[in-house]
């Protein structure tokens, strides 16, 4: 159950999350009510643990964002971690995961394979993307 105090509701076209030097935009074209929940910060502050920064909710699909410089590995883990203490229905409901990163160490094979184990254990599709880029919030 997500808690009231952690969530921000917004109608507006474009959001932005952004922390440190990553940020990444969703368009929220129709002006569908959306919820951020703040995971690290306020719904897992005081669970122990990997914790991804961001939830959004759009018509009951639910987007986990985590904002990172180039560790890729650890933010698949805080994902894994948030998806797992936060989605009602942590594999039959279909949703999408995003590592925003600085840079990439990792090659496109690695993250290849990472996207598909991702998919199997979650019903998620993983995004891997480089900072400011903007997604169409489904």
């Amino acid at each position: 159950m997500l808690k009231e105090e952690c969530k921000e509701y917004f109608t507006k076209p474009l959001i932005v999350l952004k922390e440190k030097r990553s940020s990444i935009r969703f368009s929220n074209m129709d002006n569908s009510e959306v919820t951020k929940v703040s995971i690290d910060k306020c719904q897992l502050k005081d669970e122990k643990g990997n914790k991804c920064d961001y939830l959004l909710v759009k018509n009951e699909r639910e987007t986990f964002v985590e904002l990172k410089g180039s560790n890729i590995r650890k933010a698949i883990k805080q994902l894994e971690e948030s998806i797992i203490k936060v989605s009602p229905q942590v594999v039959t409901s279909e949703k999408s995961a995003f590592v925003v990163c600085t840079r990439s160490p990792i090659n496109a094979a690695e993250i290849s394979v990472m996207r598909r184990d991702f998919k199997s254990k979650f019903n998620a599709s993983l995004i891997v993307t480089k900072s400011n880029k903007e997604f169409e919030l489904k």
